[in-house]
């Protein structure tokens, strides 16, 4: 009796293979976690105010920013205490797109957190930094100090990774011009 094997090239046989392979894959991929959005549910209705984005300000959820394409970030501070930080939300470019604006239409961007922590990014960080507006760590929700958001900035100093942002102040450069004059 001969026994069956893979040199033997039986098409039938080796798609079925090729298929449950993929299929083993999908499943362990989705028990994982992989691909999957983070439970934010605790805080995904909790408002954060935008300011000088458009017209009037405005205010966006956690929620409304996992819906918009999301990025990953991770970054390690300089000391034991800023450690590692993981995020996961959307990009500075991709959150000012939903509202038809880019990162040149502003000289600074303030970060002001709910203890009252303020960060501004502007000159060449605004310009050319890597920018995640984090609502997540990875696919693990923000500890109960971070939320309902993060600013993530790799590479920048750890002081720049504000948590618990409650505001966004959006500062444009004609602004900047007309308080000069």
């Amino acid at each position: 009796m001969k026994r069956w094997c893979v040199t033997d090239r039986n098409p039938p046989i080796l798609i079925i293979m090729l298929i449950f392979s993929a299929l083993v894959l999908i499943l362990a991929l989705t028990l994982s976690g992989c691909g999957s959005e983070p439970d934010i549910s605790e805080y995904e209705d909790v408002p954060i105010l935008i300011k000088g984005l458009e017209a009037q300000d405005f205010e966006i959820t956690p929620g409304e920013l996992l819906k918009m394409e999301c990025v990953s970030g991770e970054d390690t501070g300089g000391s034991d205490k800023a450690g590692t930080v993981t995020g996961y939300g959307p990009d500075l470019d991709s959150f000012l797109s939903e509202y038809g604006r880019k990162r040149s239409d502003f000289s600074k961007i303030r970060f002001l957190a709910k203890d009252e922590y303020k960060k501004t990014v502007w000159g060449e960080m605004l310009e050319n930094s890597e920018i995640v507006l984090s609502v997540a760590n990875g696919n693990e929700p923000l500890r109960e100090s971070e939320m309902p958001m993060r600013l993530l900035i790799p590479g920048a100093e750890s002081s720049y990774w504000v948590y618990g942002v409650v505001e966004i102040e959006f500062i444009e450069k004609e602004e900047i011009e007309s308080a000069k004059e």
